[in-house]
């Protein structure tokens, strides 16, 4: 009998399932998701597409890897929301597995504080190539602005990533007044 390639780990109010990933990986990818932002050192979650997900599982299921389509297709029946895990060398990155992340409740007392928490997410993302104390000290510095911005700018409390990175962009403008 073969061995399972899913693993799973769970905290919080959150579930880390990979795929194809060993478990010294795996564990980093926890940490990765508990900590966040998704990339840690030289490694990165990236989102995938459902339409993406779903070519993937068409071509396991010709291929009758039925533990990968079960994989995926729990990811997408469950809510989970499906990464692949990247390896940054130089200028290439190698896909080295997929990994399902589940929230169970957001935890959060209110809108603002979940935007608060986005908005710190999308700027660790945006400056990944930073060093983490740089990143933290930016994010520290223009967190209450790009709030702002997105509460007065975007459909708050229905807002994205998108709007977040675009209030990064405007607060970055204002406050270094290179738009003037």
């Amino acid at each position: 009998m073969s061995k399972s390639r899913i693993k799973e780990t769970s905290f919080d109010n959150c579930k880390v399932v990979t795929c194809d990933i060993s478990q010294e990986l795996h564990e980093r990818v926890v940490e990765m998701v508990k900590d966040n932002p998704f990339w840690l050192v030289s490694y990165d979650l990236e989102e995938v597409d459902p339409e993406v997900a779903n070519v993937w599982i068409s071509d396991a299921y010709s291929d009758g890897d039925d533990e990968y389509v079960n994989f995926l297709r729990n990811t997408i029946i469950d809510g989970g929301t499906l990464y692949t895990l990247i390896e940054r060398v130089g200028n290439f990155n190698q896909p080295l597995g997929e990994v399902a992340v589940y929230i169970y409740d957001d935890g959060y007392e209110d809108d603002e504080e979940k935007l608060r928490q986005d908005a710190e997410n999308v700027i660790y993302d945006m400056f990944g190539d930073w060093d983490i104390s740089d990143a933290g000290e930016l994010c520290c510095n223009i967190i209450d602005e790009v709030c702002e911005d997105v509460i007065e700018t975007s459909d708050y409390p229905d807002y994205n990533d998108s709007d977040i990175r675009i209030a990064v962009k405007r607060t970055i403008i204002k406050l270094t007044s290179i738009g003037k």
